[in-house]
């Protein structure tokens, strides 16, 4: 226990890069390589300006738990950097990355660590920080495969549902937690944090499953729709959020023609900022009349059955989980890695609201990593079905060890934390033995 809480690598890097008016600024840049017994690392870049050294270890810990729990052996690492990829132009984007790469590099490869998508880092930050790699590698690494990364890919081959692996993943995890309890999806009111790729995702596999998902959020408010979401209203809601990206790039530019540049520039900010913030509101409403965005505000006051947080760590409080048992929630899928408090979770543990944990239910984007880099997966064309089906049947056998262990150790189904324990009891198993084969190394 004691060399596992501590991490094997911790690297921390200047990241200097110019912005489109030619100053300069400095971000830091972070790789925590946690633990390597089962394998090469596998874990998420996240760009955001909370990122820290202290995040990327939690996030590297999690990571190293929902690897080894996942039907694969491979050791967990997380980092990222404290740069704030919103409102910034593609070139600013692709300078920081180039630079960003410049520094980590050497700590990356097919045998050593795998970095893939996260918070901030999508499809046009991967490319940018993979043409860079193999800049500065001189190889590809591996043909048939996405160099040394895995995530969305651009002018390669891969998966298909990459993108969409995490937050299916959440709803399949629940899927068999219903099943067990001898329910199913359909009618199921849900409540759902976050905008982005996860959260979106959920959405779309619960409306599949016969649903009734009725939020979203963003770092301002929330989004709650009475009648419900369907494949419509989050087509809606991707084009908002284009359109709104589309907006501040335009108004920066405005910006750069000005006498008094920073001055305007400032301005122009600030104006973006509140475009976002109430666009949401106001152009989903001008479609969906009966639709309510809540300024300052979280969605765990609004009555459901079950819950999925996909926003980020830390972002239900004790009030927040006497919120969501007020509200009748009975289930609590972790979309974001450690979304509860302590306090939170003595809340929903004293009122029986099931918990189904992220290390275990977030653990698609681990299975189609791992499917990205198998010669199978790259040497046809995998369709949706295909890959889908290859989805839950590792998430299937993720819930059953998770279950398992849990049944194992005399934690009962009736505990609300049963699957919490399994699945911290059934990856930390796996990584003591490893560690203990290997020795004190």
């Amino acid at each position: 226990m004691e060399r596992l809480l501590e991490p094997e690598r911790m690297i921390v890097v200047r990241v200097p890069w110019v912005d489109d008016r030619g100053e300069t600024h400095v971000n830091r840049g972070f790789r925590v390589q946690f633990n390597q017994a089962l394998g090469p690392c596998r874990g998420g870049f996240r760009f955001h300006p909370s990122m820290s050294l202290s995040v990327a270890k939690f996030l590297a810990f999690e990571q190293t738990l929902r690897n080894a729990l996942s039907p694969y052996k491979i050791g967990g690492a997380a980092g990222g950097s404290d740069f704030d990829p919103k409102g910034k132009s593609d070139n600013e984007v692709m300078r920081f990355c180039q630079s960003f790469m410049h520094e980590i590099y050497r700590y990356l490869g097919i045998d050593k660590d795998l970095p893939s998508e996260e918070m901030g880092v999508g499809t046009r930050e991967m490319g940018y920080l993979f043409g860079q790699y193999r800049r500065l590698a001189g190889h590809f690494q591996v043909p048939e495969t996405l160099g040394s990364f895995t995530g969305p890919r651009i002018f390669w081959s891969g998966s298909s549902l990459r993108t969409e692996a995490t937050g299916y993943s959440l709803v399949f995890f629940a899927q068999l937690l219903l099943a067990d309890l001898n329910k199913d999806f359909k009618g199921i009111r849900c409540v759902v944090s976050g905008c982005g790729k996860i959260a979106l995702h959920v959405l779309e596999k619960l409306i599949a499953y016969g649903a009734l998902p009725v939020t979203v959020s963003d770092s301002k408010g929330y989004l709650v729709d009475e009648e419900g979401f369907d494949y419509d209203k989050i087509a809606l809601l991707r084009e908002i959020k284009t359109q709104q990206r589309s907006l501040r790039f335009v108004l920066m530019d405005i910006c750069f023609e000005s006498v008094d540049q920073i001055a305007l520039y400032r301005c122009v900010v600030t104006f973006s900022l509140i475009v976002f913030t109430c666009g949401m509101c106001r152009d989903y409403s001008k479609t969906y009349a009966r639709a309510k965005y809540y300024d300052e505000a979280k969605p765990w006051n609004e009555r459901c059955d079950v819950a999925f947080p996909c926003a980020t760590q830390n972002e239900i409080d004790q009030s927040d989980a006497m919120n969501l048992v007020n509200s009748g929630c009975r289930i609590l899928v972790e979309g974001s890695n450690m979304p509860c408090t302590p306090e939170a979770v003595d809340v929903l543990r004293k009122s029986n609201v099931l918990i189904a944990p992220a290390v275990a239910a977030g653990a698609g984007g681990v299975v189609a990593g791992e499917f990205e880099l198998n010669h199978e997966c790259n040497s046809v064309n995998w369709s949706p079905q295909d890959f889908e089906s290859k989805l839950q049947e590792a998430i299937k056998q993720t819930y059953q060890r998770s279950l398992k262990a849990a049944l194992d150790f005399g934690y009962s189904k009736e505990s609300p934390e049963y699957l919490v324990h399994g699945a911290v009891i059934s990856a930390f198993l796996t990584l003591a033995q490893a560690m203990t084969d290997q020795g004190c190394v």
